[in-house]
């Protein structure tokens, strides 16, 4: 993952850029690597300046609903629905649906592919780098086939995601529920899930407190009714693509995907809505999406329609910059940031879809940069 994410890097800087504008862009002063919790983030090699650009990312290397709908059985989902035949009770599918399709599609190849290919990719990276041209970067060319190949190879694995994301808790198939203070039902509640609550920083008193149970409790419920419908969009898929997708994409598979997606996923502006005008797309933006996420964040970014590019600058709540060795961070969902978990729409909001719950401090006023701003606030990770 450590080589796949530099030549990742590596590859992201060698487009041309859009009819010569602009050329793609990382800058050299980011660097991948772990953290000191056991992730993974970007970090700053020498000092940035208020407002300086960090990195630039074509549309083509972007994954979109339309890869996902390049391929035949996203082609296939996509005629169904446009046939009204999907005949699901849940929003599904919807434009997140098709970048998850393009997940599960890749993640099976990948699961095919070697060390060797690997290798492979990263080698060709390096040799284009070597020649000191801007390469062409459609999806299709050398160049856009190994950018594809590194950055599903950077994403962590299922075992990996398995070890902190609550979705991927929920045992398969679901044992018999059991009844809970509250009067709900659902399987008995894992030792990460009370961690996350007790480790988060809301006044709930000891572990066996009433406002403690209630909300491990509530946590928990919320974890397994998002499992269920995440559960019920791949049943709705296998219905519309037959027993040959069910048999050889199962639902852990679309589980696992999905996390990977509703983690990562950007939701892109074009256009100004406040003057009556712009639209929004989701993507997952290679390199980009490895940023950690923070109340009081370091980068912002959007998307310059000029140049069709992703683009992300330093932008600090102090105006100084950042210094050197520093991890720079995102903020995944203004509109959320800062929040009391139970307080947010829907509940626990972090924890369903990044896996995380945000320490909750008491000064609130070390939210309000971010929190209170509705343009911001406008701007999460992805579709509420």
């Amino acid at each position: 993952m450590e080589a796949a994410a530099l030549a990742l890097q590596q590859a992201l800087a060698l487009g041309t850029g859009r009819m010569g504008k602009e050329p793609d862009h990382v800058s050299d002063a980011l660097l991948s690597r772990s953290d000191d919790v056991g992730g993974r983030g970007i970090f700053t090699t020498r000092a940035l300046a208020e407002g300086e650009e960090l990195l630039r990312v074509p549309h083509a290397a972007l994954v979109t609903a339309r890869v996902g709908q390049s391929y035949p059985y996203g082609a296939a989902l996509k005629r169904a629905e446009d046939a009204g035949e999907t005949g699901s009770d849940v929003d599904f599918p919807n434009e997140e649906s098709y970048i998850v399709m393009a997940l599960v599609l890749e993640d099976a190849m990948r699961r095919h592919a070697t060390a060797e290919a690997d290798a492979a990719a990263v080698a060709s990276v390096l040799e284009l780098a070597g020649t000191k041209d801007a390469q062409p970067a459609g999806s299709d060319t050398e160049l856009g086939r190994a950018r594809r190949h590194l950055y599903y190879a950077a994403l962590p694995t299922i075992d990996e995601l398995r070890a902190f994301h609550p979705l991927l808790m929920v045992p398969e198939p679901e044992p018999e529920p059991e009844p809970s203070a509250a009067g709900t039902t659902s399987p008995p509640i894992p030792a990460a899930v009370r961690d996350a609550i007790r480790d988060c920083g809301l006044e709930l008193g000891d572990d066996d407190s009433a406002a403690a149970v209630a909300a491990m409790e509530d946590y928990w419920c919320a974890i397994v009714a998002m499992h269920r419908t995440v559960l019920s969009e791949h049943r709705a898929l296998c219905a519309i693509l037959g027993p040959e997708f069910a048999s050889s994409h199962p639902a852990e598979e679309w589980l696992y995907c999905w996390t990977m997606v509703m983690s990562r996923n950007f939701l892109l502006q074009i256009g100004d809505p406040a003057l009556g005008g712009g639209m929004a797309f989701s993507a997952l933006v290679p390199f980009a999406d490895l940023m950690n996420h923070s109340h009081v964040p370091s980068v912002r970014w959007e998307w310059d329609s000029g140049t069709g590019q992703f683009v992300m600058k330093v932008c600090t709540a102090d105006g100084h910059g950042v210094g050197e060795a520093t991890e720079l961070t995102i903020d995944y969902s203004p509109g959320h940031s800062g929040q009391d978990p139970r307080q947010q729409q829907p509940p626990f909001y972090f924890g369903i879809f990044y896996g995380f719950l945000e320490r909750q401090a008491r000064d609130k006023r070390l939210f309000l940069e971010t929190a209170d701003d509705p343009a911001l606030a406008r701007r999460p990770r992805h579709r509420l």
